[in-house]
């Protein structure tokens, strides 16, 4: 997949949920969970939500990274 531009500011071209769900999952990786408990107290959905999200981002990371070499 190449790069994309941006024609804007991502702050505005990305829904404010979708930064929501990245910042409490960056949190939940570091142990902090949204819902009081562990990690079987977190809704299904969430614990969805952040495989995708973790998985998408250590997939464009990679990718970062291999353009550098």
């Amino acid at each position: 997949m190449g790069r994309i531009a941006l024609a804007g500011c991502p702050r505005r071209l990305i829904p404010a949920a979708v930064w929501e769900l990245a910042e409490m999952a960056d949190l939940f990786a570091k142990g902090v969970v949204p819902v009081a408990g562990g990690l079987l107290d977190q809704a299904d959905a969430f614990l969805a939500a952040c495989l995708i999200y973790w998985r998408e981002r250590d997939r464009i990371r990679a990718e970062e990274m291999q353009k550098r070499r």
